[in-house]
């Protein structure tokens, strides 16, 4: 190949590209909503499961992780256990259960993050996405004044004593949870890349 040719170098270029993202296509994610703005220095209430619907800018997709900013009412080391658990649509408030996912925290600081990865669960577009720590009444997740930078969410929030028992909805709020959602690459975008990537790979043993 005339590798100096403008066509050769527009394959050249195009094989690289594709390289790159092969590299890149088994640990790739994207944001499906990020509501990570520090805007408050309140907290989910003790002892309550607080639930939020908030719509993905993915649509229907596959969670891989969620991520929240937790605090104390008081400074010091706060131990518990926060539990994740998302929802479909009740009606206005949380209906089925879609999974539900536990992380052991130690919130020693304002700026403390709980992190929940791997978690592979199938989604609709708009769900109810909910929180519970338990250990202590002085932790809990930091709730934020600003909007979502990526996705939206509902001001209807939805509690429950306890985690258990009916749902309580309160229409108007301005509190939300600060958090970020990713999820795994649409299926077309994986199954693209599972013919290109081998093909790709083959032409550069080729050369």
């Amino acid at each position: 190949m005339n590798r100096n040719h403008p066509a050769a170098t527009r394959l050249v270029l195009a094989a690289a590209m594709m390289a790159a993202v092969c590299s890149s296509a088994s640990i790739a994610t994207v944001i499906a909503y990020d509501h990570l703005i520090a805007a408050s220095s309140t907290l989910t209430p003790a002892n309550v499961e607080h639930a939020e619907y908030v719509t993905l800018a993915t649509g229907a997709t596959t969670l891989d992780s969620a991520r929240f900013r937790m605090s104390f009412a008081t400074p010091g080391s706060f131990s518990g256990t926060l539990f994740l658990s998302v929802y479909t649509d009740g009606g206005g408030a949380p209906g089925a259960l879609l999974g539900s996912f536990s992380q052991p925290v130690v919130v020693a600081s304002t700026a403390t993050f709980a992190n929940f990865t791997g978690l592979g669960l199938g989604v609709p577009g708009s769900l109810w996405v909910s929180t519970h720590f338990v250990g202590s009444t002085l932790a809990g997740v930091r709730l934020t004044l600003a909007a979502p930078t990526v996705g939206s969410v509902s001001t209807t929030r939805a509690t429950r004593a306890g985690g258990t028992g009916g749902w309580t909805t309160t229409p108007g709020v301005d509190r939300w949870m600060e958090m970020s959602l990713t999820a795994v690459p649409t299926p077309g975008t994986t199954a693209v890349l599972a013919i290109a990537c081998p093909l790709a790979a083959r032409r550069r043993r080729a050369r």
